[in-house]
């Protein structure tokens, strides 16, 4: 089959980009005024989740050299629901791979699955918190701002999310997700982290904002008193700047890398535009008819959790994939669909050549297609020649390469995205 011609273009970013975490991390820290709400030798938790945040490692290590300098005792709580397997250990693997350890961080981590009660909401949903994070005398949120890939509202994920799924462990995120079938995600978020709000000492929260890039732009001090309508304020910003493939219409979306690093469902839903969901609807755009994804991130520990959401896959995909890890999340999610496989093919040639046989045009070469690397990633793009003049007609996108011929290794698969 003769494949489209691809060039390579570049996506106009959409926020700032901030140059120095530390420094970003630190103005926050003043900003919460911690001094005036920590006593000497108090123990302070501070949360750690499962995504790959830019500069995370970086803003925690600072956070952690900003307590001690308050003459604190600093303490990392996995903060990740039933990722990393739903096990205190596979949680602290979690952490390692974003540079989050003992070592690197001069605190201790520590890892449990054990919840303690705090009640319940009007809605008689239980609320639990991790119990190592309930032993501190303070608790201070971290965790990036971004539209959620389960539901749309006035917040989406965040560090409210994060005090009601995150630090509740795997017994709390079931526990929360269930509840989600009755009463919708937005509700559960807010009744939940009410009562977490009201019940465990949290003395405030970073919210991270990235911009379309994938990068750091902010890092905004929220005090508890004002976390509920900070976040408010901080996900329209977060929305505006969130990463988004630049066509509503696409025939052919490869994707090369999926993983819980990048998104909870693999892929950002609101960028491929799906969402298996039994309660919420789908995003309106963009309309991609078919998806294709090569392969798991190095982070994501064969959690494969969204594969669901593709057309057409690889084998080596189903071989990195971790079932039990996998199923654990998804159903923790009240997602089964999430995992269900699609069909695989032993080379990435032999996929393209029949999903491209499934597409709504009857000439591949006239077909829309985009390669990206992760849907986090979207600055730079690849797509087919068939798109090049209506990307020359905008200002938020540029041509950086000619069109050239699609290549394939000796393998039959396509080169790295570095090599693309």
């Amino acid at each position: 089959m003769a494949f489209p011609r691809m060039a390579l273009i570049q996506v106009k970013r959409r926020g700032p980009t901030l140059v120095n975490a530390a420094v970003a991390t630190e103005r926050a820290l003043k900003d919460l005024g911690l001094s005036e709400r920590i006593r000497p030798g108090r123990g302070v938790a501070i949360t750690a989740g499962s995504r790959g945040i830019d500069e995370i490692a970086t803003i925690t290590k600072t956070i952690v050299a900003a307590l001690r300098q308050l003459k604190a005792e600093p303490v990392i709580i996995p903060a990740m629901g039933s990722h990393g397997g739903g096990t205190a250990e596979g949680q602290r693997q979690v952490l390692r791979m974003y540079g989050i350890s003992e070592e690197t961080m001069g605190a201790s981590i520590l890892s449990s699955m054990d919840v303690t009660p705090l009640g319940l909401t009007p809605e008689r949903i239980p609320v639990v918190l991790d119990t190592e994070a309930t032993r501190a005398d303070g608790i201070l949120l971290v965790n990036r701002i971004k539209p959620h890939t389960g539901f749309a509202g006035r917040i989406g994920s965040g560090l409210l999310k994060m005090t009601a799924f995150g630090l509740g462990n795997h017994q709390g995120a079931a526990t929360c997700h269930a509840a989600v079938m009755q009463h919708g995600y937005e509700r559960v978020i807010r009744a939940v982290s009410a009562v977490v709000l009201a019940r465990a000492r949290i003395l405030g929260g970073l919210a991270i904002l990235e911009n379309s890039d994938g990068g750091l732009a902010q890092v905004v001090a929220l005090p508890p008193e004002g976390l509920v309508r900070g976040e408010e304020r901080l996900f329209l910003r977060a929305r505006q700047w969130a990463p988004q493939v630049p066509f509503d219409d696409i025939d052919l979306l490869i994707v090369d890398e999926m993983g819980k690093d990048i998104a909870g469902t693999g892929m950002d839903t609101n960028v491929i535009g799906r969402r298996f969901s039994l309660i919420e609807k789908p995003p309106a755009s963009p309309r991609i008819a078919r998806i294709f994804v090569r392969g798991l991130t190095k982070e994501t520990q064969g959690n494969a959790n969204g594969i669901g959401l593709a057309d057409v896959t690889t084998e080596r995909l189903l071989r990195e994939m971790d079932r039990g890890v996998t199923y654990i999340n998804s159903l923790a999610a009240r997602t089964p669909e999430h995992s269900r496989l699609p069909m695989a093919f032993s080379t990435d040639r032999e996929a393209l050549e029949t999903v491209l046989k499934t597409i709504r045009v009857s000439d591949p070469l006239s077909a829309r297609i985009v390669r990206i690397k992760n849907t986090l990633q979207l600055k730079t793009i690849l797509i087919s020649e068939s798109l090049l003049s209506e990307v020359r007609q905008r200002r938020d996108l540029s041509v950086l390469s000619d069109p050239h011929q699609v290549i394939f290794d000796p393998d039959g698969n396509l080169p790295p995205w570095r090599a693309a």
